[in-house]
């Protein structure tokens, strides 16, 4: 459409800078042409040999890379059930939900000493007699603070955030519990209490308190919820494998005393003197 010096100045670039600036083509035109000019002089003025322009080339390099690796990723086409599997175990409390239980238990900690373990098991033992005609949650807990005992040996009553059969706990940042706790509460009905359940924390008598239902999001519905995601981890996967690949092709130094050298280039930048040195007082 257009020529500057040496700078061709092709339709295709017009019509980009049209729709993206919204503005008509004949008006795209000038202000393509203006830059050109305008770069033109930059060129002659030797300041494109600046280090600003070269790092702000160097981002533009790179952001046009991670931008095809994007458009890459795109094309792909959507998530394959193995992807959707994948982020469905990241977002389980949001789209794939089993079946959740909540408990109170009262637990015999495990004591420092051998030499207390036959007690605290005889404890535990006491504790389920006592619980097995408990009434309530409220009624479980109760009797378990009231149970007399040797001070050297540590009776907690804990109420729990829900948890499904695997341990997960259904909270966010939940986390996991002791799996042979986990299989003595699951099997129990609803306002049931336990027997002695071992674990590595010590005995634990389990009341269970109420089970929720699970809440399962249809398979496609989660693929069509995860397509933008999906296309984010192709693309950060594509860019590392790719970082990975370049690393190794060209290589990565970092000078000695590489943290000292950042510490006075930035306070340099600002403006600030007399910094010292991390190995000065």
């Amino acid at each position: 459409m257009a020529r500057v010096g040496d700078v061709t100045i092709e339709s295709s670039l017009v019509a980009r800078v049209a729709v993206a600036e919204r503005v008509p083509p004949s008006e795209a035109l000038g202000r393509v042409i203006e830059d050109a000019l305008a770069a033109l002089g930059a060129r002659d003025a030797q300041l494109d040999k600046m280090e600003e322009v070269e790092v702000a080339m160097t981002g533009l390099r790179a952001r046009l890379m991670v931008q095809q690796l994007r458009e890459t990723a795109r094309a792909a086409g959507p998530p394959t059930d193995t992807e959707v599997l994948l982020v469905s175990r990241e977002h389980w409390l949001e789209v794939d939900l089993p079946e959740q239980v909540r408990v109170i238990h009262a637990v015999v900690l495990e004591p420092k000493g051998r030499a207390l373990e036959a007690d605290a098991i005889g404890l535990a033992t006491a504790l389920a007699e006592k619980e097995a005609s408990a009434t309530s949650a409220d009624d479980f807990e109760a009797r378990a603070k009231a149970l007399p005992h040797d001070a050297k040996i540590e009776i907690e009553v804990e109420r729990l955030d829900p948890f499904v059969g695997d341990g997960r706990v259904a909270t966010p940042g939940g986390g996991a519990l002791d799996l042979d706790f986990v299989r003595g509460a699951m099997s129990l009905p609803v306002g049931a209490t336990s027997g002695v359940v071992r674990s590595s924390f010590g005995w634990h008598v389990i009341r269970m308190i109420d089970r929720l239902p699970a809440r399962r999001m249809p398979f496609e519905q989660r693929r069509a919820l995860f397509e933008e995601e999906v296309r984010t981890i192709r693309g950060r996967r594509a860019l590392e494998e790719l970082e990975e690949a370049l690393a190794k092709r060209h290589g990565v130094t970092l000078a000695n005393g590489v943290e000292e050298l950042m510490t006075t280039g930035v306070m340099t930048f600002l403006g600030v003197d007399n910094v010292p040195r991390p190995h000065e007082p």
